[in-house]
């Protein structure tokens, strides 16, 4: 099986725009309600994805010309708290459910890894629903620690 991970274009768009509306299903079904499944298909969301594309950081893994899983990242601001300058954040990552378990996410991580580096920062964090093991158990095995623990009060 042989998989390309590359930067997205504008021409990888709509098939960062499904899968992540795959993944906001997923998301608002198994994790957290809140969760909006239609913001990766609404003019918001689409901008948001085209913004990552032209100016941040958006991968694509493809196999058989189609694409089978992405990342998308970006530099967010500074906390002034912190000693350090430069924070990248994984801010979504989807792989389609057949394609899983076979090394495409950390090729993902690895190539977002490099382009943090070129962006000179000192942190790559990542958010994930406490609920969503999975998820956290991939973070912490490609290198990822605990750091905050954020508590939420629905009213």
């Amino acid at each position: 099986m042989e998989i390309t991970i590359k930067t997205a274009t504008l021409e990888n768009l709509e098939d960062i725009i499904k899968l992540n509306h795959m993944l906001c299903i997923k998301e608002h079904t198994d994790y957290e309600i809140t969760v909006n499944p239609y913001f990766p298909i609404s003019q918001i969301g689409r901008d948001y994805f085209k913004e990552r594309i032209k100016n941040e950081c958006a991968l694509v893994a493809i196999y058989n010309d189609g694409v089978i899983g992405y990342l998308v990242g970006a530099i967010i601001p500074n906390e002034h708290y912190r000693t350090i300058s430069k924070i990248a954040e994984v801010e979504n990552m989807y792989i389609l459910e057949p394609s899983r378990n076979l090394g495409i996410g950390k090729m993902l991580m690895k190539e977002f890894e490099k382009w943090s580096k070129s962006k000179n920062t000192q942190i790559i964090r990542v958010v994930a629903s406490v609920q969503n093991t999975d998820a956290i158990k991939f973070y912490q095995n490609t290198g990822f620690n605990d750091y905050n623990l954020t508590l939420e009060k629905k009213l």
